[in-house]
């Protein structure tokens, strides 16, 4: 694993790609499918418990990785349950040198699963293609890493600079999301002794319905 050292103007420049593109992935992630005033008004909002907590890769795990600083001031929770029973667990940590969004959502049949799966990764590419510069691509890297029923793993790059990981999967009615700016998981072992733990609790953990 690498930590990408990016300094000054182009560290920030980067990180406004990296925030342009969660937002659009979220955002697009959260209009596709279903009328959205509907949606939106059905939603309850919780707080995530210290067991679903551990389905999201975390600051403390990076931070831990690349012996960098952690601060808990710098990081958000969130759960939220659709009227469909249907759950999103989200997680994101905006630092200085390090930015963190972590979803798990879990699905009640597999093949909506596989629809949120796909939907997710035209999220992201959008995301890609809104950013503020037209050389920001998705990287594949599959060879580094594979999980799941499908996944999708590589960096975003800019200028053909990698400036940060992004992860995709699909187990089951579980769908994962990461994306990890200012350092790379570039490492095959370690990336996968970090991202492994998180994920096999993604499938495990479950959202009480209410």
């Amino acid at each position: 694993m690498t930590d990408s050292h990016l300094q000054g103007e182009a560290t920030s420049r980067r990180r406004r790609l990296l925030l342009t593109v969660a937002l659009v992935f979220a955002g697009v992630v959260a209009v596709i499918g279903l009328a959205v005033l509907f949606f939106v008004a059905t939603t309850q909002e919780f707080e995530p418990d210290e067991a679903q907590r551990r389905a999201l890769l975390t600051a403390v795990d990076i931070t831990a990785a690349f012996d960098l600083d952690y601060d808990p001031a710098l990081e958000r929770w969130s759960g939220e349950r659709y009227f469909d029973e249907s759950w999103e667990l989200s997680y994101e940590y905006e630092g200085d040198g390090l930015y963190i969004m972590s979803t798990v959502t879990g699905e009640t049949s597999v093949d909506d699963a596989a629809l949120t799966y796909e939907s997710s990764w035209q999220g992201m590419r959008i995301g890609v293609q809104f950013a503020d510069a037209p050389d920001t691509e998705l990287r594949d890297a599959s060879e580094l890493f594979a999980w799941g029923d499908a996944s999708r793993f590589g960096f975003m790059t800019s200028e053909g600079a990698p400036f940060a990981t992004y992860l995709l999967t699909r187990k089951d009615t579980r769908v994962v999301s990461v994306i990890v700016g200012g350092v790379l998981l570039d490492d095959e072992a370690s990336t996968r002794a970090l991202l492994e733990p998180a994920l096999a609790q993604a499938v495990a953990v479950d959202v009480d319905r209410e």
